[in-house]
């Protein structure tokens, strides 16, 4: 037997109605919706539902009381039909909401607005409207903008999932070394109670053999006294006197031995627990996300050429210097980042550091370290010193500067005295093997760029290497500093980008690209109070600041 679908409502009303009934609709029938599938996607009236039941009676409806659920309806919804009512086509436009409308749409939303046009009055001429015209280019523009930024979410969700994998490795590896300094207290507690307790041991040992002695001792007086009473008087002196030795000695060793006890008790180090019970992980997650950039300009009219920023550091919490190699100055910003003061030295600046609140080193090209003091916005030379080799970038720690020469890295104190290589690269022939290079907080690593091979090389305190990071996204790394949480950040020249990495010379993430304003990025710093990163380019007359949120 055949099912038969049947009117639901008389073809003449013209009730309006917020949701239609799909089948009734594709009839030209006008009947108001009471179920809403969302297996088939369609609105169904009581009588429809009644059909759709009896032939799927396992699909999931939804009844009035839950219109926010209801979805779309199956391929009905075009350029034409309103979205804000479905099924409905467009027929009218508000001039004042510009806004395309709807019969619903005018008679609920839009009855009291008093430009509302027929859609064919409104849409004459549109074709000659230069907005009309421009549209193509428009959307093209926004088509490439939004797939760049799909590829960018889909290459950063990559990132992602092998930053996780890297986090799960470096978790797994803390968690052995905690595992290993958990079995060494174990075994030192083990020590320490075999030392002890084997004192007891010996102790009580000793007492066992003396208390047999006596024991012996006393068996053996005791016979000879039997056996000799009888017989002569100087026999059971003899005897009797053996005997009152023995029982001094016996009876002075009951007196010390008696009280004494070989008893060991151990009471576990309750801060150890507590500590552990007080952490809630192995550690803190840290994010960067850009939150703007900006630029500022940098170049002054007295600079004959393009900037060239190969060093950037912070002296103190509202002066910024800047290397600029091509134009041989040192800059000094204020807070705004406008330029205050500026020195032209005698030989290009290759790097500069912060070694006190109000003092600088700054690299140059002629084989020296020359200091300059910030003082009133204002730059002053103080002493320089040479050196025997290439003088290429440098940074200061724990009252030493480490100072590259292209090749190796050495260390000196402040008053320029070499202290020793630390690190040579493993070509001599190549420069820029060692070029830029940071110092952790704890001094425990070294970080330095080889721009010839591409990587970045991270050291212990002797100058052993640790890690060698070597990325796609890194082609040319050059300047680097410790940022958040002790992390660090790189320039990559080539690739046009800024990355992070975590303490271990392990990649994080690309923080910043051309397309947050990096054009051969050379030079970079880190100001922790502003949530701020200062990166410096070659050949670019603008410093970029990088605010993460």
């Amino acid at each position: 037997m055949m099912t038969e679908f049947y009117d639901s409502t008389d073809t003449t009303s013209d009730v309006v109605h917020d949701y239609t009934c799909t089948v009734c609709e594709e009839r030209e029938l006008n009947a108001e919706a009471r179920i809403y599938c969302a297996k088939c996607l369609t609105r169904y009236c009581g009588p429809c539902n009644q059909h759709h039941a009896h032939l799927f009676a396992k699909h999931e409806v939804l009844d009035r009381t839950a219109l926010d659920r209801w979805g779309v309806v199956r391929s009905r919804v075009g350029i034409e039909t309103c979205t804000e009512h479905m099924g409905r086509e467009v027929e009218m436009f508000c001039v004042d909401h510009e806004a395309l409308c709807c019969a619903v749409c005018v008679t609920v939303a839009h009855r009291s607005c008093k430009n509302v046009k027929y859609l064919p009055i409104a849409a004459k001429g549109i074709r000659e409207k230069e907005g009309f015209k421009s549209m193509p280019q428009r959307v093209n523009e926004l088509m490439v903008a939004l797939e760049e930024i799909k590829q960018d979410r889909v290459k950063s969700s990559d990132d992602i999932g092998a930053t996780e994998g890297r986090i799960l490795s470096s978790i797994e590896e803390f968690q052995v070394r905690i595992n290993l300094t958990i079995e060494r207290l174990k075994v030192n507690t083990i020590e320490s109670m075999a030392g002890l307790t084997g004192a007891s041991y010996d102790g009580i040992r000793t007492d066992v053999q003396t208390c047999n002695v006596f024991l012996e001792r006393f068996e053996k007086y005791m016979k000879a006294m039997q056996s000799t009473c009888s017989k002569s008087e100087a026999g059971c002196f003899t005897c009797y006197m053996h005997c009152l030795d023995c029982v001094t000695e016996a009876t002075s060793f009951v007196k010390s031995s008696r009280n004494a006890k070989f008893d060991v008790s151990f009471e576990v180090d309750s801060t150890i627990e507590e500590f552990l019970n007080s952490l809630k992980s192995f550690g803190e997650f840290k994010t960067m996300t850009i939150n703007s950039t900006k630029c500022s300009y940098i170049k002054l009219k007295s600079d004959d050429k393009k900037c060239s920023i190969v060093g950037c550091c912070q002296v103190s919490d509202n002066a910024i210097l800047l290397a600029d190699e091509t134009n041989r100055k040192i800059k000094l910003l204020n807070d705004k980042y406008s330029i205050v003061h500026s020195y032209e030295l005698s030989s290009c600046p290759c790097g500069v550091c912060c070694v006190s609140e109000r003092e600088a080193a700054v690299c140059l090209e002629v084989r020296a370290i020359q200091y300059v003091s910030v003082h009133d916005q204002r730059l002053t030379l103080l002493k320089r010193f040479s050196v025997d080799h290439d003088c290429l970038r440098l940074t200061y720690h724990g009252g030493k500067l480490f100072v590259t020469s292209g090749t190796a890295l050495y260390t000196y104190t402040l008053n320029g005295k070499l202290e020793k290589k630390l690190y040579q690269g493993k070509n001599n022939a190549l420069y820029f093997t060692v070029n830029y290079v940071a110092v952790s907080e704890d001094g425990r690593r070294i970080f330095v760029t080889n721009a010839n091979d591409g990587v970045l090389v991270t050291l212990d305190g002797t100058g052993t290497i640790l890690a060698i990071l070597q990325d796609p996204t890194l082609h040319d790394p050059r300047g680097l500093c410790v940022g958040p949480g002790g992390t660090v950040l790189v320039c990559g020249l080539d690739s046009d980008t800024l990355l992070h990495v975590d303490r271990g010379g392990r990649k994080l993430a690309v923080l910043a690209t051309q397309r947050d304003g990096l054009l051969s990025p050379v030079a970079v710093c880190w100001r922790q109070e502003r949530s701020e990163i200062l990166v410096g380019c070659g050949n670019n007359d603008f410093l970029i600041i990088i605010r993460l949120i």
